[in-house]
């Protein structure tokens, strides 16, 4: 369980299957749209997967799949998605330069930045890096 600045997100014990619910601004939720779902959704694109960890900021979302991949979405401002670029996705994208060879075991999304943690300890940011976050 996640809270965000005004969303949240949840995953199944059972089965890793991630919800989302709250305001859908800028993609935050990851439906593929910024609808504001007022009950828990499931978040379809991971169905095949099952997640280990999921967590909300204020703009965006992420979460880690058992093989230990990150996926970011929602607001992109500052390179906090961690794609090389600042375009807000609507929908989950893995996490591919920054986390290369990489397997992850905790994400947390901060307000401008991103943190994760590999299965190993190492930990990689990214994002805006005023007041010494990253």
């Amino acid at each position: 369980m996640s809270a965000g600045e005004s969303h949240s997100l949840a995953l199944t014990s059972d089965r890793g299957q991630l919800y989302t619910w709250g305001l859908g601004d800028y993609g935050k939720l990851g439906h593929g749209d910024t609808t504001p779902q007022l009950l828990p959704r499931h978040l379809e694109f991971f169905r095949a997967m099952r997640l280990v960890w999921a967590s909300g900021g204020a703009f965006h979302s992420a979460a880690v799949e058992e093989m230990g991949q990150v996926y970011t979405w929602g607001g992109g401002i500052y390179g906090k998605l961690g794609q090389r670029d600042t375009m807000n996705s609507l929908t989950p994208r893995p996490v591919k330069d920054v986390s290369a060879g990489a397997h992850f075991g905790q994400v947390e999304c901060g307000p401008f930045h991103t943190v994760a943690i590999t299965k190993l300890g190492d930990v990689y940011t990214w994002g805006f890096n005023g007041n010494g976050r990253l």
